[in-house]
C-alpha cells in the first residue's frame, strides 16, 4: 500500500534518478541511459545535443530540463549504430 501523498511513485520513477524499484525502467534520464550504454552522463548530453560528430542524436522528449528517453528507442538507435558501423566495416574490406 502506498503512503497517502505518493501514490503513483513507481510509475514516475525514472532510472538514473532514485528509483522506487530495481525492475529496469521503460523510460531513463540521461544518466540513466548513460548507465545502460556505459558511458558518461555528457557524452549522452552531448549525442541529444546532436554534438557528435557522425553520430545522429538519440531521440528523447524534454521536460523542462530534464530529458526522458525511452529505453526501447535507446535500443533501436543503438541497434541502427550497430548496423550502420558494421556496414562501414565491410565496405571498407
Amino acid at each position: 500500500m502506498t503512503a497517502p501523498g505518493h501514490q503513483g511513485l513507481e510509475a514516475l520513477a525514472v532510472e538514473g534518478a532514485s528509483s522506487v524499484t530495481k525492475e529496469p525502467r521503460a523510460i531513463l534520464d540521461v544518466k540513466g541511459a548513460a548507465a545502460v550504454l556505459g558511458c558518461s552522463a555528457s557524452h549522452i548530453s552531448n549525442i541529444l545535443n546532436g554534438k557528435v560528430e557522425g553520430v545522429p542524436p538519440i531521440p528523447h522528449v524534454r521536460a523542462g530540463r530534464l530529458r526522458l528517453i525511452r529505453r526501447a528507442a535507446l535500443m533501436h538507435w543503438f541497434e541502427r549504430q550497430e548496423e550502420s558501423s558494421h556496414q562501414v566495416q565491410m565496405a571498407k574490406e
